[in-house]
C-alpha cells in the first residue's frame, strides 16, 4: 500500500489524503469516451497548490476496478493534474470538455493566502465501460501515485521553485506543511465534464 507522510509524521494509505466524491451504485452500465475536465474552486495557505485528480470505479464489493494504459499498466479511467499557479485559460483553444493552460510566464498566478479561485484540470481523453451495479469514484489529492501501479510520487514542496531543488519522498521531520481547501457549495460548485454514451435500450454488453 502506498503511504504519504503526514502532518505528525505518521505514515497514512494515500487516500487518506485530499478529499473523495463516490457516485450511488448506477442504475445501468455507462460507457465513457473522450476528453474530459474537472471543474473546482480550491484555496490554500501557500502560494501555490498542486491538484492531481483521479477518475476511478469500484465494483459491488468496494474493490477497485482497473483500466489498462497505453503501455497496459493497471490504473484508474483517467488521471488530471495542474499546478494551481498555471491555472490560466487560452480561451481560443479551450471547449467545454478540453481546457488548455497557457503556462506562460506571463499568465503566472501565484495564490495569496486563503485566496478562493476556480480552476479547471483537463482529464486524460480515455475510453472505459463502467457496469451496472458499480460506482464512480473522483479523488482529489495534492500528490500523485496512488494507484497500485505508481512507481514513485511528488508532493507540494516550495523547494520546486526554489534553488535547494526538489525531493520525492519528503522525509517524517519535513517542516513544510501547506493547508489545502476544495470548495463544493450552491455558490461555488463543482463539475466534472465528460462525454457519456448510454447503451441502446434493449442492447446488453
Amino acid at each position: 500500500m502506498i503511504a504519504f507522510t503526514g502532518p505528525n509524521g505518521s505514515r497514512l494509505p494515500c487516500t487518506q489524503y485530499g478529499v473523495s466524491f463516490l457516485s450511488e451504485p448506477l442504475a445501468e452500465e455507462v460507457e465513457l469516451a473522450g476528453y474530459m475536465k474537472l471543474g473546482l474552486w480550491v484555496s490554500s495557505s501557500s502560494a501555490d497548490m498542486d491538484i492531481f485528480a483521479a477518475l476511478r470505479v469500484l465494483d459491488e464489493n468496494g474493490q477497485e476496478v482497473f483500466y489498462n494504459t497505453p503501455p497496459s499498466a493497471p490504473s484508474p479511467i483517467t488521471l488530471g493534474f495542474l499546478k494551481v499557479s498555471h491555472r490560466k485559460l487560452d480561451e481560443k483553444r479551450s471547449s467545454f470538455f478540453q481546457p488548455f493552460h497557457t503556462h506562460s510566464k506571463a499568465d503566472y498566478q501565484p495564490l495569496a493566502a486563503n485566496e478562493k479561485v476556480q480552476v479547471e484540470v483537463e482529464l486524460w481523453n480515455n475510453t472505459a465501460v463502467v457496469k451496472k451495479g458499480h460506482r464512480i469514484w473522483l479523488t482529489i489529492q495534492p500528490h500523485d501515485g496512488c494507484f497500485v501501479y505508481a512507481k514513485s510520487y511528488h508532493e507540494y514542496d516550495a523547494g520546486y521553485h526554489t534553488a535547494r531543488g526538489t525531493r520525492s519522498t519528503p522525509a517524517a521531520s519535513s517542516p513544510r506543511i501547506s493547508r489545502s481547501r476544495s470548495f463544493l457549495r450552491r455558490t461555488e460548485p463543482a463539475n466534472l465534464r465528460r462525454a457519456t454514451r448510454m447503451p441502446p435500450r434493449g442492447l446488453t454488453a
